[in-house]
């Protein structure tokens, strides 16, 4: 969580607020994936980024922002919210995202080279100690797959990645609803 030079009430009030909506009933799925305060131009961004299991629709994060917005109104200093899902690319930010994740694609940046590359993808395959290990997919056809051994605290970002390739041929290899008749 992120604060906001001078540590705003609005801060304040918005990591109190979202902390209390979480344990509601109809937010206690919720995961916070981010959340952050920061002062821009004169005004506090509060950022709110949620996942559930599921994903998370704009119905949500409309309800939520709302509830929010009812909180925070009190508040004297000027803020803009933003609550968003963390989306079918969400990021990955701990050490506990990738190994919740395992079995799925990442995408994976380190603050340093690696096997002489910063950016590496391929499916999460374990989570040992502090270090994640990324079976990688090579790019061309025939060239062998390796495994990339990735110290957590060389990460600089993570995130799912979607083979949108594999998504659409599983889309078009499930069979259709039948067709309704009409009548005329």
């Amino acid at each position: 969580m992120a604060s906001v030079p001078g540590d705003s009430r609005v801060h304040g009030a918005f990591i109190a607020a979202v902390q209390r909506l979480v344990a509601e009933p109809a937010f206690s799925d919720l995961e916070i994936v981010e959340q952050s305060a920061r002062r821009h131009s004169g005004v506090i961004v509060c950022r709110l980024t949620i996942d559930r299991p599921g994903g998370i629709d704009i119905a949500t994060c409309t309800m939520l922002s709302r509830r929010l917005n009812e909180i925070l109104e009190a508040e004297p200093e000027e803020y803009t919210l933003e609550v968003a899902s963390a989306g079918l690319e969400r990021p990955l930010l701990s050490i506990e995202h990738y190994a919740r994740f395992q079995g799925k694609r990442a995408k994976v940046k380190t603050r340093v080279p690696l096997d002489g590359s910063k950016t590496h993808r391929g499916i999460i395959a374990a989570v040992v100690d502090d270090v994640i290990v990324l079976h990688h997919i090579p790019d061309r056809p025939g060239a062998a797959s390796t495994e990339r051994r990735i110290p957590f605290e060389s990460i600089a970002e993570g995130n799912l990645e979607i083979d949108l390739r594999a998504a659409l041929s599983r889309a078009q290899q499930r069979p259709l609803p039948p067709a309704r008749e009409t009548l005329s």
